[in-house]
């Protein structure tokens, strides 16, 4: 009797990021499906935190989450009985989370909402159907590949500004991977003046009719006001790209509504006229988070569909570098919402302020960026360098495989 030969024994660290990836190394050792099932919450690790929580309140989760096998960071002042208020770190397996949610639904000192928002949050189904069988996509993240009709954007002003150039580079974004097409017809940059709605419009329009006569593919007018936005989509645009959700406009709200758009509403802190001059947060990801929040309550209630609203946090609008850094480390904050989130930190100047790069050595740490969002499940990227991008995203997906 042949004996099989014994391998060598191997103990080392594996990425399960995923719950299909799980399943698919589960399946490999042949982990029957009902355990599979059962045991798959139990192998996703996942680390949330409870803003301005009572004291109280935060020594009864580090209690009851102990209990069940997670963990709780909390403040030593909970420990010593002090009154107040603080932040609580909550982490452990999906299981162990969703058993705390149960336990916190049946608690004072306003845990019951804080574990409805939890349970929520932990059943959130980030794939948003709605918006890829809306711009006829298959997955995220889309590529939204930017096409300035101005004369002075920071990178590529006054390059497509004619309508030949315009639907040449629009031409060769599609062939390039774009999911989306952006049109701006006025420079946002730090520091840029505002044209009025008129002069917007006759750098936008032309070329809008255009694509929408010869090409198949979804466009984005980026402006904040509804004026542009309405004769927009009266000639087919399929999304409006708001910097102000809808702050500098009070009429946008309802003309995204009439029409039943897609939305983006993004975060700005000031104006583009002003907004750089040192912008201030005490918690910039929870600040964000809050108005995005609060816009997107808003905007329901004046018609706008939950389903049409994408989030976009807004770097380098009212933003240093460090709160730029901190926003695309927790995208997963922002998507929490219950939104599709859009990511646009296509070579900007926090680039060059960080590593010393003009504009147009900028590439690499945009295409890092790209990257980095969608291994957190960022929903659109909007970049100047579509192929790039997109091939950085394809291997990315082959690897999250």
């Amino acid at each position: 009797m042949q004996l099989l030969e014994e391998k060598a024994r191997a103990v080392y660290p594996l990425n399960l990021r995923s719950p299909d990836r799980i399943k698919r190394f589960f399946d490999k050792i042949g982990v029957d499906p009902a355990g599979t099932q059962v045991m798959t919450p139990k192998f996703q690790f996942k680390t949330y935190v409870i803003k301005n929580l009572d004291n109280r309140a935060a020594a009864i989760i580090k209690q009851d989450i102990l209990s069940i096998g997670g963990e709780a960071a909390i403040s030593g002042r909970v420990l010593w009985f002090e009154m107040g208020e603080n932040d609580v770190f909550i982490s452990g397996t999906l299981k162990h989370l969703k058993l705390l949610a149960e336990k916190m639904k049946k608690q004072p000192y306003k845990l019951k909402e804080i574990g409805i928002e939890l349970e929520r949050q932990l059943n959130l189904d980030y794939s948003f159907t709605h918006v890829l069988d809306k711009l006829i996509a298959k997955s995220f993240p889309l590529i939204m590949g930017i096409l300035n009709l101005t004369p002075d954007s920071f990178y590529d002003g006054g390059k497509f500004n004619k309508i030949d150039t315009a639907l040449k580079r629009v031409e060769e974004m599609i062939e390039q991977g774009a999911d989306i097409i952006d049109i701006g017809g006025e420079s946002t940059r730090p520091g840029s003046q505002r044209v009025d709605a008129g002069e917007e419009l006759n750098r936008v329009l032309p070329v809008l009719k255009e694509i929408k006569k010869r090409f198949k593919i979804p466009v984005s007018i980026d402006t904040y006001k509804s004026k542009v936005g309405e004769e927009c989509l009266k000639e087919g645009a399929d999304i409006i790209n708001d910097i102000s959700f809808g702050t500098m406009d009070k009429e946008m709200f309802e003309t995204v509504a009439k029409y039943d758009c897609l939305y983006i509403g993004m975060h700005i802190k000031g104006t583009p006229e002003n907004m750089q001059k040192n912008p201030q947060y005490e918690d910039c990801v929870y600040e964000i988070r809050e108005f995005l929040k609060d816009r997107s309550k808003e905007a329901i209630e004046k018609g706008i569909k939950s389903e049409n609203i994408i989030v976009d946090p807004g770097i380098g609008f009212g933003k240093n570098d460090g709160h730029n850094l901190e926003i695309l480390r927790n995208i997963e904050a922002f998507s929490s919402l219950g939104y599709p989130v859009l990511i646009g930190a296509s070579r900007k100047s926090m680039f060059g302020r960080l590593l010393g790069l003009e504009t147009e050595n900028r590439l690499a740490p945009s295409i890092a960026v790209a990257v980095y969002t969608a291994l957190q499940g960022v929903h659109i990227l909007r970049v100047h360098d579509v192929f790039e991008t997109k091939k950085a995203i394809e291997i990315t997906s082959l690897l999250s495989e």
